[in-house]
């Protein structure tokens, strides 16, 4: 597989099914569609399918220009972690100034411990640290 499509497949798989109407995460902030979030998101006003597939592309082509040099599984787990914590915090592990098993890593915005953060943490360093 390519990169994009790697990365897409795995974000999609720990983001969970996509939802067209927009809805508050563990940490209260609006989102839509595979994890869309930001000030385009309006409550209450769903989008449509092609309109979650565009922003989902957009969403991570930042993300996968980040990682372009790093081999496929540790790109592809870098660009979810980033997918889910940010492209500040994707790029402060890529220097080395954070660690993407950080434990404030697996917390929502509220600094509550999410389980399925702590198991997306795992599965991302696992594949980082598989050198593939």
């Amino acid at each position: 597989p390519t990169l994009p499509e790697l990365s897409s497949a795995l974000i999609a798989v720990l983001e969970g099914p996509e939802r067209l109407m927009p809805f508050q995460d563990s940490g209260g902030v609006w989102t839509e569609g595979r994890g869309h979030t930001g000030k385009d998101v309006v409550p209450r006003v769903a989008i449509s399918h092609e309109e979650s597939v565009a922003f989902f592309a957009a969403d991570q082509s930042h993300l996968l220009e980040m990682v372009a040099n790093q081999p496929l599984y540790t790109a592809a787990a870098f660009v979810s972690f980033g997918y889910n914590c940010g492209a500040g915090a994707l790029h402060a592990v890529l220097v080395g100034r954070d660690r993407i098993d950080n434990p404030r890593h697996t917390t929502d915005r509220r600094g509550i411990v999410q389980n399925g953060l702590i198991s997306r943490r795992r599965m991302e360093k696992l594949m980082i640290d598989s050198g593939v």
